[in-house]
C-alpha cells in the first residue's frame, strides 16, 4: 500500500488508495493471527473467502 501511496501522491490532491487482502478459511486459524495482525497494522483491509461490496463502495 505504501507502495502504491508513494507513486500516486503527486497525481491529485485527492488521491486515495486502498489495498484489500482476499483470504481464504485457512487464516482464521489462531495460528495466522500474526498476519491479521499485520495487515491491520500496514492499514489494509482482508476479507475471508469473499468481500462485502459495501465495502467497496459499489453498493
Amino acid at each position: 500500500k505504501k507502495i502504491y501511496e508513494t507513486l500516486t501522491a503527486k497525481l491529485n490532491e485527492f488521491n486515495s488508495v486502498e489495498y484489500y487482502y482476499l483470504l481464504n478459511s485457512w487464516f482464521e486459524k489462531e495460528q495466522y493471527d500474526d498476519v491479521n495482525k499485520y495487515i491491520n497494522s500496514v492499514g489494509c483491509k482482508y476479507f475471508i473467502e469473499q468481500i462485502d461490496l459495501k465495502d467497496l463502495g459499489i453498493v
